[in-house]
């Protein structure tokens, strides 16, 4: 006799019946969220619109948990050869958005970004480095191909 095993489906960003985009399991998925960033480079989402999708609400409890977890995102994303930039308001983490090499505000989030990981020192400079050479360049149109 053998037992019927259920198996969950992955979490992913679906629209409610309101329209509202949300996580399928109510709750917040690391990669659910990085999939929706990806499949959105156009957006710049900031952490209460994440904090939306993955939390549902944007109280300032989801809100602050959702602005913490921007820079899990964007290492899981550059992971996945990914790139993005993150956008910050003084010294806290604001936003999110793909990396678009022809965007002047993106190069100098880029620029920036990779000056904070030489001064870690910890070698992240120098994979984001090879991952922008690895990258192909952009096409006529402004998209990589």
């Amino acid at each position: 006799m053998t037992e019927i095993q259920r198996v969950r489906p992955a979490p992913a960003v679906i629209k409610t019946d309101t329209g509202k985009e949300r996580t399928s399991t109510g709750r917040w998925s690391l990669k659910a969220i990085a999939k929706y960033v990806s499949d959105h480079p156009a957006t710049m989402f900031d952490y209460k619109q994440l904090a939306r999708i993955g939390h549902g609400v944007a109280m300032p409890k989801q809100a602050e948990t959702a602005r913490h977890s921007i820079r899990s995102i964007a290492n899981f994303l550059e992971e996945q050869s990914v790139l993005t930039v993150v956008e910050f308001r003084g010294r806290k983490i604001n936003a999110i958005q793909v990396f678009n090499r022809d965007n002047e505000y993106h190069q100098q989030l880029m620029a920036n970004e990779i000056g904070r990981r030489k001064i870690r020192a910890d070698g992240s400079a120098e994979k984001l480095e090879h991952l922008l050479q690895v990258l192909p360049p952009p096409t006529d149109d402004g998209r990589t191909e």
